[in-house]
Protein backbone atom coordinates (compact mmCIF):
# COMPACT_ATOMS: atom_id res chain seq x y z
CA UNK A 1 0.00 0.00 0.00
CA UNK A 2 1.28 3.57 -0.93
CA UNK A 3 1.57 6.13 1.68
CA UNK A 4 1.79 9.51 1.35
CA UNK A 5 4.20 11.52 3.50
CA UNK A 6 3.52 15.21 4.14
CA UNK A 7 6.12 17.52 5.68
CA UNK A 8 5.69 20.59 7.75
CA UNK A 9 7.78 23.29 10.05
CA UNK A 10 7.21 23.70 13.46
CA UNK A 11 7.70 26.76 15.39
CA UNK A 12 7.71 27.74 18.94
CA UNK A 13 4.60 30.26 19.13
CA UNK A 14 7.05 32.11 21.50
CA UNK A 15 9.62 32.60 18.57
CA UNK A 16 7.47 33.75 16.10
CA UNK A 17 5.99 36.82 18.70
CA UNK A 18 9.52 37.49 19.88
CA UNK A 19 11.37 37.84 16.11
CA UNK A 20 8.29 39.69 15.48
CA UNK A 21 8.77 42.11 18.22
CA UNK A 22 12.42 42.66 17.41
CA UNK A 23 11.30 43.58 13.99
CA UNK A 24 13.71 40.72 12.40
CA UNK A 25 11.34 39.28 9.78
CA UNK A 26 14.61 38.44 8.05
CA UNK A 27 15.69 36.28 10.79
CA UNK A 28 12.02 34.74 11.06
CA UNK A 29 12.26 34.01 6.84
CA UNK A 30 15.64 32.72 7.37
CA UNK A 31 14.63 30.44 9.97
CA UNK A 32 11.44 29.17 8.25
CA UNK A 33 13.67 28.30 5.21
CA UNK A 34 16.52 26.56 7.18
CA UNK A 35 13.41 24.20 8.43
CA UNK A 36 12.19 23.80 5.37
CA UNK A 37 15.13 22.20 4.09
CA UNK A 38 16.19 20.44 7.46
CA UNK A 39 12.93 18.61 6.82
CA UNK A 40 14.53 16.47 4.09
CA UNK A 41 18.61 16.88 5.09
CA UNK A 42 20.27 17.05 8.62
CA UNK A 43 22.03 20.31 7.53
CA UNK A 44 21.27 22.92 5.04
CA UNK A 45 23.92 24.29 2.61
CA UNK A 46 23.68 27.67 2.35
CA UNK A 47 25.50 31.31 1.83
CA UNK A 48 24.40 35.28 1.87
CA UNK A 49 24.01 35.60 -1.38
CA UNK A 50 21.28 32.65 -1.82
CA UNK A 51 18.65 33.77 0.69
CA UNK A 52 19.17 37.36 -0.78
CA UNK A 53 18.27 36.15 -4.55
CA UNK A 54 14.96 34.52 -2.21
CA UNK A 55 14.41 38.16 -1.11
CA UNK A 56 14.98 39.51 -4.24
CA UNK A 57 17.38 41.86 -2.65
CA UNK A 58 20.26 43.07 -4.02
CA UNK A 59 24.41 41.99 -2.51
CA UNK A 60 25.13 45.53 -1.26
CA UNK A 61 26.50 45.98 1.95
CA UNK A 62 23.46 46.73 4.32
CA UNK A 63 21.57 43.78 2.79
CA UNK A 64 24.59 41.33 3.50
CA UNK A 65 25.17 43.28 7.13
CA UNK A 66 21.11 42.26 7.72
CA UNK A 67 21.72 38.77 6.85
CA UNK A 68 24.63 37.99 9.24
CA UNK A 69 22.76 40.24 11.85
CA UNK A 70 19.59 37.30 11.42
CA UNK A 71 21.85 34.99 11.57
CA UNK A 72 23.83 36.41 14.80
CA UNK A 73 20.10 36.95 16.51
CA UNK A 74 19.14 33.17 15.27
CA UNK A 75 22.62 31.66 17.13
CA UNK A 76 21.89 33.52 20.54
CA UNK A 77 18.03 31.78 20.63
CA UNK A 78 19.73 28.50 20.18
CA UNK A 79 17.38 28.26 16.91
CA UNK A 80 20.15 27.39 14.31
CA UNK A 81 24.23 26.60 14.69
CA UNK A 82 26.32 27.79 11.46
CA UNK A 83 29.32 25.48 10.61
CA UNK A 84 32.22 26.10 8.02
CA UNK A 85 31.62 22.44 6.58
CA UNK A 86 29.58 19.63 6.25
CA UNK A 87 31.33 17.83 9.26
CA UNK A 88 29.88 19.89 11.51
CA UNK A 89 32.66 20.57 13.77
CA UNK A 90 33.57 23.57 13.00
CA UNK A 91 31.16 26.44 14.57
CA UNK A 92 31.38 29.41 11.66
CA UNK A 93 32.33 33.56 12.32
CA UNK A 94 29.56 34.67 10.90
CA UNK A 95 31.16 38.11 10.88
CA UNK A 96 33.44 37.21 8.79
CA UNK A 97 31.63 36.16 6.19
CA UNK A 98 31.10 37.44 2.44
CA UNK A 99 28.28 37.40 0.13
CA UNK A 100 29.13 33.92 -1.48
CA UNK A 101 30.92 32.07 1.46
CA UNK A 102 29.74 28.56 2.00
CA UNK A 103 28.14 27.66 5.43
CA UNK A 104 26.29 24.66 6.80
CA UNK A 105 23.74 25.12 9.11
CA UNK A 106 21.69 22.56 11.64
CA UNK A 107 18.18 23.93 12.27
CA UNK A 108 16.53 23.38 15.62
CA UNK A 109 12.96 22.31 15.12
CA UNK A 110 10.58 23.02 17.95
CA UNK A 111 9.85 19.89 20.44
CA UNK A 112 6.71 21.55 21.95
CA UNK A 113 4.04 19.52 22.58
CA UNK A 114 1.82 22.49 23.46
CA UNK A 115 2.07 26.64 22.01
CA UNK A 116 3.34 25.96 18.30
CA UNK A 117 2.78 26.57 14.69
CA UNK A 118 3.09 23.97 12.25
CA UNK A 119 2.27 24.31 8.40
CA UNK A 120 2.71 22.73 5.49
CA UNK A 121 6.05 22.89 3.61
CA UNK A 122 4.35 23.33 0.26
CA UNK A 123 3.16 26.85 2.35
CA UNK A 124 6.05 27.66 3.26
CA UNK A 125 7.65 27.00 -0.65
CA UNK A 126 4.93 29.12 -2.11
CA UNK A 127 5.48 32.17 0.19
CA UNK A 128 9.05 32.18 -0.73
CA UNK A 129 9.10 31.41 -4.11
CA UNK A 130 6.37 32.87 -6.34
CA UNK A 131 6.36 35.97 -9.41
CA UNK A 132 4.70 38.66 -7.22
CA UNK A 133 6.60 41.66 -6.38
CA UNK A 134 5.17 41.78 -2.67
CA UNK A 135 8.04 41.68 -0.04
CA UNK A 136 8.68 37.87 0.92
CA UNK A 137 9.63 38.25 4.31
CA UNK A 138 6.41 39.81 4.99
CA UNK A 139 4.31 36.89 3.12
CA UNK A 140 6.00 34.38 5.23
CA UNK A 141 5.66 36.63 8.00
CA UNK A 142 2.06 36.59 8.05
CA UNK A 143 1.51 33.47 7.15
CA UNK A 144 3.05 32.66 10.02
CA UNK A 145 1.38 34.98 12.68
CA UNK A 146 -2.09 33.35 11.40
CA UNK A 147 -0.69 29.95 11.80
CA UNK A 148 0.29 30.85 15.47
CA UNK A 149 -3.42 31.94 16.83
CA UNK A 150 -4.96 29.10 15.16
CA UNK A 151 -5.72 26.87 17.89
CA UNK A 152 -5.05 22.78 16.96
CA UNK A 153 -7.67 21.42 19.12
CA UNK A 154 -10.58 18.52 18.10
CA UNK A 155 -13.60 20.02 17.45
CA UNK A 156 -12.64 23.31 16.84
CA UNK A 157 -12.07 25.18 13.68
CA UNK A 158 -9.00 26.13 12.55
CA UNK A 159 -9.61 29.67 11.60
CA UNK A 160 -8.50 32.96 13.51
CA UNK A 161 -9.44 36.71 13.23
CA UNK A 162 -7.49 40.11 13.92
CA UNK A 163 -8.60 43.87 13.16
CA UNK A 164 -6.18 44.80 10.44
CA UNK A 165 -4.92 47.55 12.67
CA UNK A 166 -3.10 45.15 15.13
CA UNK A 167 -2.16 42.84 12.37
CA UNK A 168 -0.65 45.83 10.78
CA UNK A 169 1.11 46.83 14.28
CA UNK A 170 2.72 43.23 14.84
CA UNK A 171 3.72 43.59 11.39
CA UNK A 172 4.97 47.30 11.16
CA UNK A 173 3.81 47.83 8.45
CA UNK A 174 1.03 50.23 6.49
CA UNK A 175 -2.65 48.93 6.34
CA UNK A 176 -2.24 49.25 2.52
CA UNK A 177 0.11 47.26 1.99
CA UNK A 178 -1.30 44.82 4.42
CA UNK A 179 -3.92 44.51 2.57
CA UNK A 180 -1.86 43.84 -0.58
CA UNK A 181 -0.05 40.78 0.78
CA UNK A 182 -3.15 39.47 2.01
CA UNK A 183 -4.71 39.51 -1.41
CA UNK A 184 -0.99 38.08 -3.20
CA UNK A 185 -1.25 35.01 -0.11
CA UNK A 186 -4.86 34.33 -1.31
CA UNK A 187 -4.53 34.56 -4.78
CA UNK A 188 -1.28 31.74 -4.14
CA UNK A 189 -3.87 29.84 -2.36
CA UNK A 190 -1.56 29.57 0.47
CA UNK A 191 -4.47 31.46 3.16
CA UNK A 192 -7.92 32.15 2.97
CA UNK A 193 -10.36 34.61 4.36
CA UNK A 194 -13.92 36.36 4.10
CA UNK A 195 -15.10 39.15 5.61
CA UNK A 196 -17.67 38.86 8.11
CA UNK A 197 -20.15 42.17 8.46
CA UNK A 198 -22.73 43.02 11.70
CA UNK A 199 -24.99 45.61 11.70
CA UNK A 200 -24.29 48.38 14.24
CA UNK A 201 -27.59 50.20 16.05
CA UNK A 202 -25.87 53.51 14.46
CA UNK A 203 -26.61 52.18 11.31
CA UNK A 204 -22.79 51.44 10.47
CA UNK A 205 -21.18 48.46 9.62
CA UNK A 206 -18.32 46.28 11.87
CA UNK A 207 -16.17 44.22 9.30
CA UNK A 208 -13.99 41.35 10.36
CA UNK A 209 -11.76 39.53 8.35
CA UNK A 210 -11.72 35.35 8.95
CA UNK A 211 -8.76 33.51 8.10
CA UNK A 212 -7.26 29.82 7.53
CA UNK A 213 -4.87 28.40 5.82
CA UNK A 214 -6.22 27.73 2.49
CA UNK A 215 -6.92 23.95 2.50
CA UNK A 216 -9.25 24.57 5.37
CA UNK A 217 -11.15 27.41 3.38
CA UNK A 218 -14.70 26.12 3.74
CA UNK A 219 -13.63 26.12 8.09
CA UNK A 220 -13.98 29.89 7.37
CA UNK A 221 -17.63 29.91 6.10
CA UNK A 222 -18.90 27.88 8.93
CA UNK A 223 -17.30 29.99 11.82
CA UNK A 224 -19.32 32.96 9.60
CA UNK A 225 -22.23 31.16 9.97
CA UNK A 226 -22.01 30.41 13.72
CA UNK A 227 -20.90 34.15 14.57
CA UNK A 228 -23.71 35.45 12.42
CA UNK A 229 -26.43 33.25 14.09
CA UNK A 230 -25.14 34.21 17.26
CA UNK A 231 -24.81 37.97 16.64
CA UNK A 232 -21.12 38.01 17.95
CA UNK A 233 -17.85 37.25 16.89
CA UNK A 234 -16.04 35.61 20.04
CA UNK A 235 -14.28 32.35 20.89
CA UNK A 236 -18.08 30.22 20.30
CA UNK A 237 -17.62 30.87 16.40
CA UNK A 238 -15.00 28.46 16.67
CA UNK A 239 -16.61 25.22 17.89
CA UNK A 240 -18.14 22.46 16.16
CA UNK A 241 -20.93 20.98 17.43
CA UNK A 242 -19.96 17.85 18.53
CA UNK A 243 -23.05 14.65 17.81
CA UNK A 244 -22.73 12.68 20.73
CA UNK A 245 -23.17 8.75 19.94
CA UNK A 246 -26.51 8.72 21.84
CA UNK A 247 -27.72 12.50 20.22
CA UNK A 248 -26.41 10.74 16.63
CA UNK A 249 -29.17 7.78 17.03
CA UNK A 250 -31.64 10.85 16.54
CA UNK A 251 -29.85 13.51 14.84
CA UNK A 252 -28.95 12.10 11.32
CA UNK A 253 -26.83 14.22 9.26
CA UNK A 254 -28.63 14.37 6.23
CA UNK A 255 -32.31 13.51 6.13
CA UNK A 256 -34.28 12.49 3.57
CA UNK A 257 -37.50 11.57 2.21
CA UNK A 258 -38.09 9.26 -0.68
CA UNK A 259 -41.24 9.66 -2.28
CA UNK A 260 -42.36 8.36 -5.34
CA UNK A 261 -38.51 8.45 -6.58
CA UNK A 262 -38.02 12.22 -5.58
CA UNK A 263 -35.67 12.04 -2.35
CA UNK A 264 -34.93 15.42 -0.59
CA UNK A 265 -32.04 16.26 1.90
CA UNK A 266 -30.95 18.69 4.11
CA UNK A 267 -27.37 18.60 4.59
CA UNK A 268 -25.37 19.89 6.96
CA UNK A 269 -23.18 22.37 5.56
CA UNK A 270 -19.33 20.96 6.51
CA UNK A 271 -20.49 17.71 5.37
CA UNK A 272 -21.71 18.87 2.43
CA UNK A 273 -18.87 20.77 0.92
CA UNK A 274 -16.75 17.86 1.64
CA UNK A 275 -18.91 15.79 -0.50
CA UNK A 276 -18.90 18.65 -2.95
CA UNK A 277 -15.01 18.30 -3.03
CA UNK A 278 -15.02 15.15 -3.51
CA UNK A 279 -17.16 14.98 -6.01
CA UNK A 280 -20.03 12.20 -4.34
CA UNK A 281 -23.56 11.89 -5.57
CA UNK A 282 -26.14 12.20 -3.07
CA UNK A 283 -28.71 9.07 -3.52
CA UNK A 284 -31.09 6.82 -1.25
CA UNK A 285 -27.74 4.55 -0.67
CA UNK A 286 -25.40 7.17 -0.31
CA UNK A 287 -27.34 8.95 2.10
CA UNK A 288 -28.28 6.27 4.27
CA UNK A 289 -24.75 5.02 4.55
CA UNK A 290 -23.65 8.22 5.68
CA UNK A 291 -26.69 8.41 8.15
CA UNK A 292 -24.79 4.71 9.28
CA UNK A 293 -21.24 6.36 10.08
CA UNK A 294 -22.65 9.33 11.93
CA UNK A 295 -24.84 7.14 14.28
CA UNK A 296 -22.41 4.92 14.60
CA UNK A 297 -18.89 6.78 15.21
CA UNK A 298 -20.38 10.56 15.92
CA UNK A 299 -19.66 13.23 13.82
CA UNK A 300 -16.28 14.62 14.08
CA UNK A 301 -15.58 11.13 13.00
CA UNK A 302 -17.62 11.25 10.35
CA UNK A 303 -16.16 14.93 9.46
CA UNK A 304 -12.11 13.63 9.85
CA UNK A 305 -13.02 10.65 7.66
CA UNK A 306 -14.32 12.89 4.89
CA UNK A 307 -11.44 14.91 4.96
CA UNK A 308 -8.99 12.01 4.75
CA UNK A 309 -10.62 10.56 2.24
CA UNK A 310 -10.56 13.92 -0.08
CA UNK A 311 -7.10 13.26 -1.02
CA UNK A 312 -7.21 9.44 -1.90
CA UNK A 313 -10.59 10.14 -3.97
CA UNK A 314 -8.81 12.49 -6.56
CA UNK A 315 -7.83 9.54 -9.15
CA UNK A 316 -10.94 7.15 -8.76
CA UNK A 317 -12.65 6.91 -11.81
CA UNK A 318 -15.79 6.22 -9.24
CA UNK A 319 -15.72 8.87 -5.89
CA UNK A 320 -18.99 8.04 -4.91
CA UNK A 321 -18.59 4.33 -4.72
CA UNK A 322 -15.16 4.91 -3.35
CA UNK A 323 -16.11 7.09 -0.63
CA UNK A 324 -19.55 5.18 0.31
CA UNK A 325 -17.04 2.05 1.03
CA UNK A 326 -14.15 3.71 2.78
CA UNK A 327 -16.21 6.11 4.92
CA UNK A 328 -17.02 3.22 7.68
CA UNK A 329 -13.57 2.02 7.62
CA UNK A 330 -11.61 5.24 7.79
CA UNK A 331 -13.94 6.36 10.52
CA UNK A 332 -13.69 3.68 12.60
CA UNK A 333 -10.07 3.60 12.35
CA UNK A 334 -10.24 7.69 13.60
CA UNK A 335 -12.80 6.96 16.35
CA UNK A 336 -10.59 4.13 17.47
CA UNK A 337 -7.61 6.46 17.77
CA UNK A 338 -10.03 8.74 19.46
CA UNK A 339 -11.32 6.76 22.17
Amino acid sequence: METNFEHNIKLDNHVITKLLEQNDKRALFIYSYLLRCNSERVCVPFSIALILKLLNKKAVASNINSVKSSLKALVGMKLIKVYEDITLKNEADIDSLNKNSLIFIYAEESFAENNYTLIKSEYVDMAMINESELEKEDMMAIVLLLSRNIERKDGVLQVCWHSTDNLASELKIRKARLFDLIEGLKGLKVIYFEKLSFNLNNGMKKEHNIYSMFEDKEQVGMAIEIATRNGVLDGRAKVLKQVGKDEAATEAIIAYVDEDGVVEYAVDMAVNNRLEMIGVELNTNSVKKINEVQKEFGFIALLDALTDIYYTAQAVDNPTGYVMKMLPIKARELSNKAS
